[in-house]
């Protein structure tokens, strides 16, 4: 039997939600401030289940989702997840992935092969044919900055993998395009 329980506050009231799930007979019941939801209210299916109700005026509701042989809970008010320990069970487990791993690394020569080569072969047409190809000005250093990072802060490449950009991904990926930028016009005007 898995038991889960959330506490949280709406407009400075504390309310608990419990939740009760026999992952033998799949049978739930769901307490709302120790109220029980009733057994109809609880639409069940192979994909798990949604128990949608409203606690002070807000749209609130339990998720029960199948993953593999276990099962993921979540707790949303207003559609959005109120489980900090989720996003933290994704990361950890996103950390420890070889699969995660081996995705940062094609990744990371991916970008690093496009970024230096694409230079190159800029560099290399500007002086030897007069012509450069602008999209590969662009996008040839912003892909090099971006595997940089990558390769120095693989934690923030799991938690991209995870869906979760953090305000330091952001400043990065301006970062690399304000690069591709400057990159491109060096090469417009003749600065290599």
């Amino acid at each position: 039997m898995a038991e889960k329980r959330w506490e949280f506050e709406l407009e400075g009231v504390r309310h608990t939600v419990e939740l009760e799930h026999n992952i033998f007979s799949n049978k739930q019941s769901v307490r709302v401030d120790g109220r029980l939801l009733p057994a109809d209210a609880i639409p069940q299916t192979m994909e798990g289940s949604r128990h949608a109700f409203c606690v002070d005026g807000h749209p609130c509701e339990v998720v029960i989702a199948p993953r593999g042989r276990k099962f993921d809970y979540d707790f949303l008010v207003g559609g959005v997840s109120s489980v900090p320990e989720k996003y933290m069970a994704e990361m950890a487990e996103a950390q420890s992935s070889e699969h995660v791993n081996s995705y940062r690394w094609a990744a990371v020569i991916l970008f690093l092969a496009i970024g230096i080569g694409g230079n190159l072969i800029n560099w290399y047409l500007a002086h030897a044919q007069g012509y450069y190809i602008e999209l590969l000005a662009f996008l040839a250093p912003a892909l090099a900055l971006l595997a940089v990072y990558f390769i120095f802060s693989p934690k923030d490449f799991v938690a991209q993998y995870a869906g979760k950009f953090s305000l330091r991904t952001w400043v990065v990926i301006i970062l690399a395009l304000l690069l591709g930028l400057a990159n491109n016009y060096a090469f417009s005007h003749g600065l290599y």
